[in-house]
């Protein structure tokens, strides 16, 4: 945190949802949590106007969009949100730290967010990003734009993190309707950015501030894992352990991660012992890892636990299945450079070896056949030549 006059100056923390989904879920979390600015942001005027006036709302791109949304253009998008560029800019000011969620597949939450990441990494914000990908079946279409708006998020995030709509159904039941399925991932979203404001503003034994957060997340290319659970000091460690690692909404899991914030948050009674088992437990998933603790306490009469985990660098299973192809194509091409240096040099050789006169063996046979073509080349000669007296002798006994 920095200093003014012997004052600690506060963290100024803003919470952004930009397009139709993101606006939906800031305002689901906004009347639950203090000390933030909550911003939605959209080019569809009348969706604003649902919001209600507590929520303080952006509407931008009138000339491109006339105030009625871009549809599932995310160039538009694009175009209006570079366009309403200079008047975004203002409303960062003096922010410390930006956390944009989105729901990628459409317009706006797919076109305008990465423009607007970019405006406030040069105003060099921290940022993290929250986004959620499509259903499967809303559709190859809108699973292409979210893809495409995933690869920009990544260049201009500082932090990224994806849940898929998909695993909702890992949460809750089949049956249950879709108000209340996308109900139980605002809730969780509520949770976790909860958590997270918490980490950097409550006072506790061991402090984790801004300058932890930016050394967790700064210019982190790999994805981003958040999980907070609250737990009663009976539960045993292996189960602790066992749900913080792991977020049924992500397709990723703690295992992997570069780096940890890792934050107890406990009343006056939780063993010491224990604290001290649950981050060793994370330090063995994570031996890689760079772990930063913090540790806070509860004003509360029940024996309650929260832990959260923020941690940076992970991968998807996706990542690591193209990971290991590209190691086995680098080991294969490896390969074909060993062999193909192998067959040259045994090219080489053979080469070498051609070019030495070659020792012929002759048989008995052809070499008593050789010696009788001479002794008849000679008797042609004979005028010509003295032929030794052993020799004359066997050709006239024939």
């Amino acid at each position: 945190m920095s200093q003014k006059k012997g004052r600690v100056k506060p963290i100024k923390i803003k919470v952004i949802g930009v397009g139709g989904g993101g606006a939906t879920i800031v305002k689901s979390i906004a009347s639950k949590l203090g000390k933030v600015d909550f911003l939605a942001a959209n080019t569809d005027s009348r969706s604003l106007e649902r919001l209600g006036r507590k929520l303080r709302t952006f509407l931008f791109g009138e000339e491109v969009t006339f105030g009625l949304g871009t549809g599932m253009k995310p160039e538009l998008a694009e175009k209006a949100a570079l366009e309403a560029k200079n008047k975004f800019r203002k409303l960062l000011k003096n922010a410390d730290f930006c956390i944009f969620i989105a729901c990628l597949g459409g317009g706006t939450g797919s076109g305008a967010t990465p423009i607007f990441l970019k405006t406030a990494k040069e105003a060099k914000i921290l940022t993290l990003t929250i986004v959620t990908i499509p259903f499967k079946f809303e559709g190859s279409q809108r699973k292409k734009i979210s893809l495409e708006a995933l690869e920009k998020l990544k260049r201009e995030s500082d932090a990224l993190t994806v849940i898929s709509n998909e695993n909702i159904f890992k949460v809750v039941d089949p049956k249950s309707s879709f108000y209340y399925a996308l109900s139980v991932i605002n809730n969780l979203l509520k949770e976790s950015i909860s958590s997270l404001i918490g980490l950097i503003y409550n006072t506790g034994l061991i402090n984790l501030d801004l300058a932890d957060l930016k050394s967790i997340l700064k210019r982190n290319q790999n994805l981003t894992y958040f999980q907070t659970k609250e737990f009663s000091n009976s539960e045993t460690t292996e189960k602790i352990v066992q749900e913080i690692s792991y977020n049924p909404l992500y397709d990723y899991d703690l295992k992997g991660a570069k780096r940890i914030l890792l934050n107890i948050c406990a009343s006056e009674k939780l063993p010491m012992r224990k604290a001290y088992l649950i981050a060793q437990e994370i330090t063995r998933l994570t031996p890689q890892a760079k772990i930063i603790f913090g540790l806070s306490l509860r004003k509360t009469k029940t024996n309650k636990t929260r832990i959260s985990v923020l941690a940076t660098g992970c991968q998807s299973q996706e990542d690591l299945i193209n990971e290991k192809k590209a190691k086995k194509k680098k080991k294969t091409k490896k390969t074909l450079k060993d062999e193909k240096q192998k067959a040259g040099k045994k090219e080489k050789e053979e080469k070498k070896e051609k070019k030495k006169p070659k020792k012929i063996r002759k048989s008995p046979l052809e070499i008593k056949k050789e010696q009788e073509r001479l002794e008849k080349k000679l008797l042609l000669f004979d005028d010509e030549l003295e032929i030794p007296a052993f020799l004359r002798r066997k050709i006239k006994s024939k």
